[in-house]
């Protein structure tokens, strides 16, 4: 089990012990604690395909802020930049979120390590807080990621409606 502590990723460490915990389990306990798991692994998916795609798309938008810059308005660079900021900060807002999760996560464990003959109630009560912030997590990712996805691509809209507005102005 020591080995599992080194990764970044605790599920190994629960995984066993889940199973070592949970041996009599009834199979809707077993069914319930699968379909949790799969959740789980699917969601930090998700999480992490967005992640890429965020971190493309705020390097698009500076790619062509700095592109369309000279051609654009005021009211143009205010707004992709408010857009932008939204954006941008929202997507740090959850990942420092994140972190404080993941943080949680590995002190849960970590107390638990501590004493030998409280291990098992303490990882108990661990899984349970576990399962609260989680769905605290998933809310908050509801919420955030379509804020910064929104906003994004709104200041996105405004950079490239301002270049090809130009663009028309100056070829026709």
């Amino acid at each position: 089990p020591s080995r599992f502590l080194l990764t970044q990723d605790s599920r190994p460490l629960r995984s066993w012990l889940t199973y070592n915990v949970r041996q009599n389990m009834n199979p809707i306990d077993e069914i319930y604690a699968a379909q949790e798991k799969l959740f789980a692994s699917g969601f930090d998916k998700a999480r992490a395909y967005s992640q890429v795609v965020s971190g493309i798309g705020y390097a698009g938008i500076f790619a062509a802020w700095s592109l369309t810059k000279p051609f654009l308005s005021r009211s143009e660079v205010f707004w992709s930049a408010f857009l932008a900021c939204i954006s941008i900060a929202t997507f740090v807002l959850f990942e420092v979120f994140t972190a404080f999760v993941t943080s949680r996560t590995f002190l849960g464990i970590a107390k638990a390590l501590q004493d030998k003959s409280k291990f098992f109630e303490v990882i108990a009560a661990h899984e349970r807080e576990e399962k609260r912030l989680r769905l605290i997590y998933t809310k908050a990712w509801a919420v955030l990621w379509p804020i910064s996805f929104v906003s994004g691509v709104a200041a996105a809209a405004v950079l490239l409606g301002a270049f090809a507005g130009y663009l028309c102005t100056t070829m026709f």
